[in-house]
């Protein structure tokens, strides 16, 4: 464009109109924050009113709160569940009415986005724990629907401080006697709810709970369910999730659900038994597990219990007393780590069934050939083991760490 006396002098004049303009619209921009700030804090303030006129003694001041909080739907939540503890009885039954109300009319909302497939609107923490770990393909939405619809209060408590109280509700159910003595099994979303609940931070369940739950996920229905069904991964996934969180009970309830799904996983609960030296059937369950799936590199771990001589079982015979000690079953656990056959190296009545070590087969009728064994194994260990320190170039021959 040529530039021209006239041309040059509209410049000047449009940057200087700009100018003018310029802190009229930041002014304005300035006024509409202000005005959404203050606006949202009159709402804040006007539910804390109706809030408080639920407690009102005439009944239509009642009513119309009870209408405005229903009405503002889940920015009420956080008020009422305050409410839902007030001291005013009338304020806390009210409360309580319209927050499973209000929670409900959620649930059905976010289920209908799960089943769709669309993206989850507004905030919803067990959306986002879940399919962070399980993803967002359409058997775990599947399967998170099924837990939704189950157990809708304990689902939606997740992130919250109440996630205990309702874990311990949920929990609690499961053990109605009436339940149990008319043979009504939990539901398979019941379970995962539970399973999912029970590896979250603000879950710390008892070993009753633990023990509980570990035996109805042991169920053969709920293990042909994790083997056979669409929504099978997903349940793998919780039952790993809760298997190798320490802060979930017993390692021993964590030990038997993974033995019965096969989770290798459960060389956590493993490996915290061991560390922390439990005592007989326990311990040998322990060290059972941990030769079926510990590498190499867990020797270490295991070697400490060759030196442990506490008597586990006592069977007499005509060929003599044969004995089964601590250190009996920690011997046949380093032969199978390294692959090697248990009863080629002094265990002869070693026998296996199903992968498993045979009931009785381990141990000793005399001192002399228990002595033989453990001396065996030092030498086969000084001979094919390079370095008894883990990780540091640790190797055994055959094997690559």
């Amino acid at each position: 464009m040529i530039s021209t006396p006239a041309s040059r002098a509209l410049g000047r004049r449009r940057r200087r109109i700009a100018r003018q303009r310029t802190p009229g619209l930041l002014t304005s921009l300035g006024l509409l924050l202000s005005a959404a700030t203050w606006l949202a804090a009159a709402d804040g303030q006007d539910l804390t009113r109706a809030i408080r006129r639920l407690g009102a003694d005439d009944f239509t001041l009642r009513h119309d709160a009870s209408d405005e909080l229903l009405r503002a739907g889940e920015a009420a939540l956080p008020l009422l569940r305050d409410a839902a503890s007030d001291s005013d009885p009338e304020i806390r039954y009210r409360a309580t009415d319209l927050l499973l109300h209000i929670e409900r009319q959620l649930l059905l909302q976010r289920i209908a986005e799960i089943q769709s497939g669309a993206p989850v609107a507004g905030d919803l923490p067990v959306w986002d724990r879940f399919t962070l770990h399980l993803g967002q393909e359409r058997c775990g939405r599947q399967l998170l629907v099924a837990m939704l619809n189950s157990r809708p209060q304990l689902m939606l408590s997740i992130g919250d401080s109440n996630a205990q109280e309702r874990f311990d509700q949920a929990i609690a159910d499961l053990q109605n006697p009436i339940r149990r003595t008319s043979g009504q099994s939990p539901s398979l979303g019941e379970l995962a709810a539970l399973l999912f609940a029970i590896a979250q931070p603000e879950c710390h369940p008892s070993p009753v709970d633990t023990a509980l739950l570990s035996t109805h996920v042991s169920s053969p229905a709920f293990r042909n369910a994790v083997s056979g069904s669409e929504v099978g991964p997903s349940l793998r996934s919780l039952l790993v999730a809760w298997i190798i969180r320490e802060e979930t009970g017993s390692p021993q309830h964590r030990l038997q659900v993974a033995e019965r799904h096969d989770l290798p996983e459960g060389l956590v609960p493993a490996r915290e038994m061991l560390r922390d030296m439990q005592q007989g059937q326990d311990l040998q369950s322990a060290l059972h597990f941990t030769a079926r799936f510990a590498g190499p590199e867990h020797l270490p771990e295991i070697e400490p219990l060759l030196e442990n001589a506490q008597e586990l079982t006592s069977t007499g015979g005509s060929g003599g007393t044969f004995t089964t000690q601590v250190r009996d079953v920690a011997l046949a656990t380093v032969w199978r780590i390294v692959r090697q056959n248990p009863a080629a190296h002094g265990l002869t009545g070693y026998a296996e069934v199903g992968g498993k070590p045979k009931p009785g087969s381990i141990g000793f009728r005399s001192e002399d050939a228990r002595e033989r064994a453990l001396n065996a194994w030092s030498s086969w260990r000084k001979r094919n083991v390079k370095s008894h320190l883990p990780g540091d170039g640790a190797a055994v021959e055959g094997f690559s760490l």
